[in-house]
């Protein structure tokens, strides 16, 4: 069975940025990677890129694929050996001609596994399905009967998702029922698994990938958001922010806690899940080991980040907040505001004590400089360069968290060097917590043209715990970081260090999640260490008799970069790992239902691995 292409392995998220982490304070270097090599994985999992539907939101795909840092590769012609793939992501509704409806059919029949998203492509009878119509949103709903299934087990979340092919499950297996945007019942089968000769298929009614970009991005900002009907979050206040274009239902997405209702669950993280459950449900079927990059160093489950807006400026407040930070032994960033700013000594004194200056830029006062443009947004730029003695700027939030139209901040982000953002976060006491989705950090990508955008998005979850919202967010967030494997972002102003409890939440917060496991990292590292980790190369994986081998490229100053093995399910007992032929340290690690190993790799550069059985 032939389907032939010249494909590229893309172990990375994408070819559209990279970065490698630096000792130094530098600036990292973008460089585009194209098809630089064929590399040879036996059983590996394929995306299909042909015969694409009406706009570019499947692309998402692979900046959720490159994230995970699972070997994927891109299949962009209608000739490839299919055999050689144990899955196959169609990642939209396409327009595929018959002989590749045909080829996939044969690919399951003969033993593959087959996951679609948002349409079927033409193949209702290879999914087990009908499709009936389409809707624009709904939420998935878990049949309790399949609540322990490892395709859709330990959702908490309301699993709302756009873009949604109604279908009913015909020959395939119905795990959950799909609700539409009033919450009732419609009938359809948003999930359903089906047997289809020797394969296995997988069908997401929802488009999950755009379901992801869309909760993330949120909507056009041209004018107020509606407000939530409690009263709790009046974003309609006359100003322009992040919030306004929010994508998520007052109603159904947010959670009551004693004394609030916010946004308590990280959807986007769970639709991500959702992806990632189907890839090692197929794998584990056909009993495929299949390696995968770890979020964090030293298999950290979590990140904190602390951030401080300097609003106003007041030394003596910014040096109390210094003194509360340094007793806590965590570094933080600070985003600072233009005019003003501090003196020389205090930017002198973050950088000797390790903590980061980034930009905290104002459109919202409306004097000289401080209007939403990009001239006034380069002029902020350079002068805090300038004031504060630096070469290049790092980070940006920005003042009210600001924000006007779709994208285009990004890409003002973009041409400006500065290659991480923390605005996409709540202004009201009602919409804190994970109001764009996710707590994991993410790269932008314009729908329209499939173009992604050089910058690295981490949402924000809450503003000055106690003040804002009641202190039981914080742990709530943190939680939930950690059970995602996300970032908690928690933003504490200097103007109100001196305000009753403000300074008890931060250090209660900060050592709740010390507690837990998690630790506390400027946007810088973060920002450095996922552009790193998007790096390594994976190759050469095969699966033999009581052995996976593969070879994993560890650039230079990763150190503490973790590694892990999806276990082959019929394998039960590991006689040894090695690297370069030497045996080494491994645990038993349970990631989102599923069994793996994890390792740390004991140095940079390449390393044969084996996992013997």
């Amino acid at each position: 069975m032939l389907f032939s292409v010249v494909f590229v392995m893309l172990l990375s998220p994408v070819e559209f940025f990279q970065g490698s982490v630096k000792g130094d304070n530098s600036m990292d270097t973008v460089s585009h990677i194209t098809d630089e090599s064929e590399q040879d994985f036996r059983s590996t999992l394929g995306v299909l890129l042909t015969g694409q539907g009406s706009d570019f939101a499947y692309k998402y795909i692979l900046e959720i694929l490159g994230h995970t840092k699972v070997p994927f590769q891109k299949i962009t012609h209608e000739e490839v050996e299919l055999s050689k793939f144990t899955t196959i992501i169609v990642p939209g509704d396409f327009s595929l001609t018959d002989t590749v409806r045909a080829e996939l059919k044969e690919y399951v029949a003969e033993g593959g596994a087959l996951i679609g998203f948002g349409g079927t492509s033409g193949l209702d009878e290879l999914f087990g399905v009908k499709t009936l119509t389409y809707i624009d949103e709904g939420y998935i709903s878990i049949r309790e009967e399949a609540g322990e299934n490892p395709l859709v087990s330990d959702m908490e979340s309301s699993l709302h998702t756009f873009r949604i092919a109604c279908v009913k499950a015909d020959e395939g297996y119905s795990l959950a029922k799909l609700l539409d945007e009033n919450h009732e019942e419609t009938g359809y089968d948003p999930i359903v698994v089906n047997k289809f000769g020797d394969g296995l298929t997988i069908f997401y009614g929802p488009d999950l990938p755009y379901s992801i970009l869309h909760i993330q991005q949120g909507i056009e900002i041209r004018e107020d958001g509606v407000p939530a009907p409690d009263g709790s979050a009046p974003i309609d206040d006359g100003i322009l922010k992040t919030d306004d274009g929010m994508a998520l239902n007052w109603e159904w997405d947010r959670t009551t806690f004693p004394d609030l209702k916010f946004f308590a669950y990280p959807i986007a993280d769970e639709l991500r899940e959702l992806i990632l459950k189907g890839i090692f449900y197929a794998f584990s079927q056909k009993g495929n080991a299949l390696p995968m990059v770890w979020y964090w160093k030293n298999s950290l489950d979590a990140i904190g980040l602390i951030s401080h807006d300097s609003d106003n400026n007041v030394l003596a407040l910014a040096e109390k907040l210094h003194e509360n930070l340094m007793a806590l032994d965590i570094k933080s960033t600070w985003c600072i505001q233009y005019p003003g700013g501090y003196s020389s000594r205090f930017y002198k004194k973050l950088k000797e004590t390790g903590y980061e200056i980034c930009l905290h830029y104002d459109a919202r006062t409306g004097r000289k400089y401080t209007t939403w443009n990009q001239d006034n947004f380069k002029y902020q730029e350079a002068w805090l360069r300038e004031v504060a003695d630096m070469s290049a700027i790092e980070s940006n939030k920005n003042h009210y968290l600001r924000w006007e139209g779709y994208l285009e901040f990004f890409r003002w982000l973009e041409e400006a060097g500065i290659q991480a953002d923390q605005s996409k976060g709540p202004s009201k006491k009602g919409n804190v917590g994970f109001i764009f989705g996710g707590s994991h950090p993410w790269f932008p990508m314009d729908e329209r043209d499939g173009e992604f955008i050089d910058v690295l998005e981490i949402n924000l979850q809450t503003q000055d715990l106690v003040l804002t919202c009641p202190y039981i967010v914080g742990p709530s967030v943190v939680d939930q970081a950690l059970k995602h494997n996300g970032v908690a972002h928690f933003l504490f102003h200097p103007a109100h260090v001196l305000k009753p409890g403000i300074a008890d939440a931060m250090k209660n917060v900060v050592n709740y999640g010390k507690d837990k496991g998690l630790e506390w990292w400027t946007s810088r590292e973060i920002n450095l260490w996922e552009r790193g980790r998007r790096n390594v190369r994976l190759s050469g994986a095969t699966t033999q008799a009581h052995e996976v081998s593969f070879t994993v490229e560890v650039p230079a100053q990763l150190h503490g970069l973790t590694l892990q093995v999806m276990v082959p399910s019929e394998e039960k007992n590991i006689e040894a790992l090695k690297i370069n032929g030497e045996i080494v340290e491994w645990k038993a690690f349970s990631y989102i239902g599923f069994n793996f190993i994890q390792f740390i790799a004991p140095e940079d550069g390449k390393l044969d691995v084996s996992v013997i059985f």
